[in-house]
């Protein structure tokens, strides 16, 4: 009978193998709005991989993402438009 309370095994190679990160090591950088900063922990910029802390002080705001013009809408704009359920007679 096979061991089941071992997990299996995960790839421990490659460029998008899971890694240790010391998240407490790493700074936290401030970005271009004022209030938010970020730790980046991970980052691929040939593939436009990236994974990121953000924190934001109390009323720290950015600009609304519709001002952007490379920024996706969300929800996008094909999703459906919620109908209210028929009326029970």
């Amino acid at each position: 009978m096979p061991d089941t309370t071992q997990p299996a095994p995960t790839p421990t190679t490659g460029p998008l193998a899971s890694r240790y990160v010391d998240v407490a090591a790493i700074a936290w950088e401030k970005t271009r709005f004022a209030g938010v900063e970020w730790k980046i922990l991970m980052e691929d910029k040939e593939r436009g991989l990236l994974t990121a802390l953000m924190r934001w002080a109390p009323g720290a705001t950015t600009a609304s993402p519709s001002c952007w013009p490379t920024a996706p809408r969300w929800p996008p704009a094909t999703w459906p438009v919620p109908r209210a359920p028929p009326a029970r007679r």
